[in-house]
């Protein structure tokens, strides 16, 4: 079952088509398996869609063949209207929804809070009615989480606020930290600031950089233009003919619309930001113009201002302008997939009285706060120590809610059925907390795309190393053979366990050389789940915390303060991978069994570690295990940037770090040679002349320690300590840029 096959598949004739053949072929071709989504209706309490497809479960019944229930949270009105106060509560003046910036679907009817309590036991309640009429019948094998995907961008960050949120944060902290008065000196540096409990809030993205009460909200009529593009796909009509006839304005804008004396008394006005109004407005390039009267005693009072743009446009390497009277104050680029924002300093441009101000939005909205401060931009972690704890207590415990959540459905589904496997969907932005409660529920990961777009492994590498398996659907169905081979051959060697090829089964049936093709890779494809990929000796590290804290809004503003972490950044194993077949792990999982199973863990660039799993690293260790640090592995603390807690570990001080340009390039590189004596390194399998890498200095604080790279200054490049029955390897060269495959261009 699925969606859109009508319009998928617009010639296809209905009138003599007998759709239980395509059971029958199921059955014939080794019992192939199906997928329903059951949810309930909004048509009243008790109702629910399966009336759309029970007769196609009926039928997979009878022929005994396996069945799948997407057991899921559609979150009826009945639910919503009834628990009004637990559903999602949008931070001030973001416009959008769990799905995307500024677009009415699933954005203005909103959905049910990841804090909610009687709400979300209600609605599980329901779900589970679903679950247990279905653990009866014996061909059901497995069902879906009921939350399905916990993230679908960076914008989710602006959807938990309010008191259904703050009550929950209180309950995270005083779990955490028991009580206020900790809470007060990790904030504030002491305790009594914070007066009750009651005084605790989620706090709003923007309080982090620059949105206070000294702050000046510039929400307010502004007068649009819109620019047209040169993509013909994104106009109407008349639109392209006036591009085919040159009439029209090309991107970029006429500098005169930035001007003062440029009349727009012709544009319509939209208030913004801080209304749902952007989400109707054409995704086209525009021109928001604005005259504000900014208060001559507060101008006196700040010789230095910044003007903060949250605008949330997204696109590939597209720019945001701005300009203050007439003057342009910046230029600032998205760099996809991230929600922009930027701060330009005005301080020259702006004059007492009436200020004019005019951005150029490549996607023609404004969908968070506008304003002007006082302070300049600070990044994460080089904030102040407590606005540095806030920032961590308020991502923690958005985790936190996340997995709690997805915690409460599996329990819901145990409760109806201890046996059958639960699916976790997308567990990206979380993976360690879903991976536990995995364990924990009989659970596996699922991946709901990407992995049929470009190769991706890391997924099922982090189901290996919990001993479960792991399964995965298409982006969308094949439109052609070339694209079902290509996601075919990528899923054979991603590890995959299981394919959900879910979205219709017409998708395959109904295209001949699709099916034919189909037909031909039955045998292999029958074997995924039966021969797995023989658990690893060597496993990669990785942590969905420090991506989630140096992420958004931080990603990408300062290279030189936060390297993008984990997987797709360095992936070390495409380049050992054929010789020292790799698994995953999490910084969960030090500290328990999992892994004890690996003689070699490489981290992924934890470039945030606090002291706590540093000593669990270093027990590892001691009991044989060998840690390979790499990139820039525990450079900052939680609370703390440049504080180093990995040297505690490994012996080695870092003294100096090569600098990285505004776009992430590394500014130079040098000449690596091998300590005399040295023996860990092989140095007729190098290439003398290509030994040139980029990174840290090291320098020894330990006896123990061997220095086993030297850079040409003689500095250490990589350097081994052993402890216990183990050994660290504290790797400072690293042989590529931010992202591996933009590869060494030495």
């Amino acid at each position: 079952t699925g969606w859109g096959s009508g319009k998928a598949f617009p010639d296809t004739k209905w009138n003599d088509y007998d759709v239980l053949k395509e059971f029958d072929y199921a059955k014939e071709h080794g019992d192939l398996g199906f997928i329903f989504w059951a949810s309930r209706s909004d048509g009243g309490d008790g109702l629910r869609y399966d009336n759309f497809w029970n007769w196609a479960a009926r039928a997979a019944r009878r022929r005994k063949l396996p069945t799948v229930i997407n057991a899921m949270q559609n979150e009826t009105a009945l639910i919503l209207n009834r628990y009004r106060d637990q559903t999602m509560m949008k931070m001030p003046q973001f416009c959008g929804g769990s799905q995307w910036v500024a677009n009415q679907i699933v954005g203005g009817e909103g959905r049910l809070s990841w804090c909610a309590t009687t709400g979300e036991a209600a609605d599980l309640a329901e779900v589970q009615k679903i679950v247990k009429e279905y653990a009866a019948q014996e061909n059901v094998i497995e069902y879906m989480e009921p939350r399905c995907e916990p993230h679908h961008g960076d914008f989710d960050v602006f959807l938990e606020y309010g008191p259904v949120a703050d009550k929950s944060y209180r309950q995270y902290l005083q779990q955490k930290y028991k009580t206020l008065d900790v809470v007060s000196r990790r904030w504030f540096g002491e305790a009594g600031r914070i007066a009750s409990w009651e005084d605790v809030r989620v706090p709003e993205i923007a309080s982090f950089l620059g949105w206070g009460p000294d702050a000046v909200d510039l929400t307010g009529p502004w007068r649009v233009g819109f620019v047209l593009s040169q993509d013909p796909k994104r106009h109407s009509p008349a639109d392209r003919k006036a591009l085919a006839d040159k009439e029209a304005v090309i991107h970029p804008a006429p500098t005169e619309w930035y001007q003062v004396a440029f009349d727009d008394s012709h544009w319509p006005t939209i208030v913004a930001p801080g209304t749902d109004r952007p989400m109707i407005l054409p995704r086209r390039a525009a021109v928001y113009r604005q005259v504000v009267q900014v208060d001559k005693d507060w101008r006196s009072k700040h010789s230095q201002v910044w003007l903060y743009v949250w605008d949330l446009n997204n696109g590939f390497n597209q720019w945001v302008d701005a300009w203050v009277n007439g003057q342009k104050v910046g230029h600032d680029m998205i760099t996809h997939p991230n929600s922009h924002w930027a701060a330009f300093d005005v301080s020259k441009a702006m004059k007492d009285g009436q200020n004019l101000f005019a951005l150029y939005l490549p996607n023609g909205y404004l969908a968070y706060r506008v304003y002007l401060s006082p302070h300049p931009p600070a990044i994460y972690p080089r904030m102040s120590e407590g606005d540095n704890a806030r920032w961590v207590d308020f991502i923690d415990w958005r985790s936190w809610t996340r997995v709690e959540t997805i915690r409460k459905g599996m329990e819901m589904i145990r409760r109806a059925d201890p046996d059958r496997s639960i699916i976790c969907a997308a567990p990206d932005w979380f993976f360690g907390g879903i991976k536990q409660l995995c364990q924990e529920y009989g659970g596996r990961f699922h991946n709901t795309g990407y992995m049929g777009v470009f190769f991706a492994e890391y997924l099922p590498m982090l189901m290996r190393s919990a001993d479960l398996p792991f399964s995965l659907e298409p982006d969308s169905p094949a439109p052609d053979l070339a694209n079902f081979k290509n996601k075919m051959g990528m899923y054979l060697i991603e590890g995959v366990n299981a394919i959900h090829y879910y979205i219709h089964v017409g998708s395959i049936l109904w295209k001949d050389d699709i099916r034919q093709e189909f037909e031909k890779d039955l045998p292999i494809l029958k074997a995924l789940g039966k021969t797995h990929v023989p658990k690893a000796q060597t496993a990669i590290m990785l942590s969905d915390r420090v991506n989630n804290l140096t992420f958004f809004p931080w990603g990408n503003k300062d290279f030189n303060t936060n390297l993008s972490t984990g997987y797709f950044y360095w992936k070390l194993s495409d380049y050992v991978g054929d010789e020292f077949p790799m698994d995953a792990v999490t910084d969960l999982d030090f500290g328990s069994s999992i892994v004890d199973d690996y003689r070699v863990i490489v981290d992924h660039n934890t470039a945030i570690m606090d002291q706590s799993l540093v000593d669990q690293i270093e027990a590892w260790v001691r009991k044989g295990g060998i840690f390979v640090t790499f990139v820039q592995t525990g450079r900052h603390l939680p609370e703390k940037a440049d504080a180093w807690p990995i040297s505690k570990l490994t012996g080695y001080r870092v003294t100096g770090m090569d600098p990285y340009e505004p776009n992430g390039l590394v500014k130079h590189w040098r000449k690596l040679k091998f300590a005399p004596g040295q023996d860990v390194f092989v140095e007729n399998q190098w290439d003398a002349n290509a030994l040139s890498a980029n990174g840290l200095n090291l320098q020894k604080q330990d006896d123990q320690c061997r220095d086993l790279m030297l850079w040409e200054d003689g500095s250490v490049a990589v350097g081994m300590r052993p402890l216990g029955k183990g050994c660290v390897f504290h790797v400072g060269a690293k042989f590529a840029n931010n992202k591996t495959w933009w590869g060494n261009p030495v």
